[in-house]
């Protein structure tokens, strides 16, 4: 793939008898095996009412820590047992994919049990074991800051990004999740610029180390779905970056509500081609493909 490159989880389109057919799927699909509200079930019934072609379950791994989101270990092999069944059962009609969110705190998730497994970091941890989420709400958040960083907020991301980079060392992840989770607490610069260099060179090193362990970076519209953001995760600037840097990339919803599960696709594609993109991946059964940017709707 030439540098600038990308590839997407989304929107595909191609010709057929002279019209313009549209596909769609998404890799990020959270049910009610974690902090999803829908049974895998009827995600799946959902996807084909939009005309889906492939569709993956990324359910949160445990965590050695208790966390309302995440799947206890002891309902990881039920949850596996149920995708499983779900690709049999539609087999013909829509590709289903077994794939789980591999928190950074997570054992590592073993590759031969998922299709895919995407990376991402929720909490930080403190020397003493305390969790201090960058994920929940802005008193969460500020609690993280004062008591991790002493408010310094330029270290309290600088530890976010180390955390980020090691776990895709340690997990090493066919996705990278949601990479500048940081903003969602952020709005309206808050706690600091995007813009600002400090922020700009940590956010820019981690990128240049999804690109070293090649992970494909996500472009994730969730943030935007459940209110916090108001333009996909990684912002528009950072993924003019990964282009430059030739890092690929997959569109997902992080979907929590069936009705999700291709929100704000069309607005993300127009910002993918405004920073560069060309190509976008699609995972299939045998591992990630190419779609031209050309042949996709938005």
């Amino acid at each position: 793939m030439e540098a600038g490159q990308a590839d997407i989880t989304v929107c595909l389109l191609f010709e057929t008898e002279g019209e313009q057919m549209e596909f769609l799927s998404n890799l990020h699909t959270h049910s009610c095996f974690s902090d999803g509200r829908d049974t895998p079930e009827e995600i799946v019934r959902e996807a084909l009412r939009k005309g889906f072609i492939s569709l993956g379950f990324s359910d949160h791994s445990p965590t050695p820590y208790f966390s309302d989101c995440n799947m206890p270990e002891e309902r990881t092999e039920a949850y596996r047992r149920e995708i499983r069944r779900l690709q049999k059962r539609y087999a013909g009609q829509i590709a289903i994919f077994l794939g789980i969110e591999q928190d950074a705190n997570s054992a590592p998730a073993p590759r031969q049990l998922y299709d895919y497994r995407i990376g991402s970091v929720h909490d930080l941890l403190g020397p003493d074991g305390q969790v201090y989420t960058v994920d929940w709400d802005l008193p969460h958040f500020e609690d993280g800051l004062r008591e991790l960083s002493g408010g310094d907020i330029r270290d309290f991301c600088g530890r976010y990004y180390a955390a980020y980079r090691q776990m895709l060392q340690t997990h090493r992840p066919e996705i990278a999740g949601h990479m500048d989770l940081l903003k969602k607490l952020n709005q309206e610069g808050r706690f600091f610029r995007e813009e600002d260099t400090w922020y700009l060179e940590m956010a820019e090193q981690t990128l240049e180390a999804v690109r070293r362990t090649g992970a494909v970076l996500e472009v994730n519209t969730g943030g935007i779905a459940r209110g916090g953001c108001r333009e996909p995760y990684p912002s528009a600037h950072l993924l003019q970056i990964a282009c430059q840097k030739g890092i690929p990339v997959t569109l997902s919803a992080d979907a929590h509500r069936k009705e999700d599960l291709d929100f704000y696709f069309r607005e993300s594609i127009a910002i993918l081609r405004q920073v560069g993109y060309r190509q976008v991946k699609r995972w299939e059964t045998d591992g990630w493909t190419d779609v031209s940017l050309n042949s996709i709707s938005g």
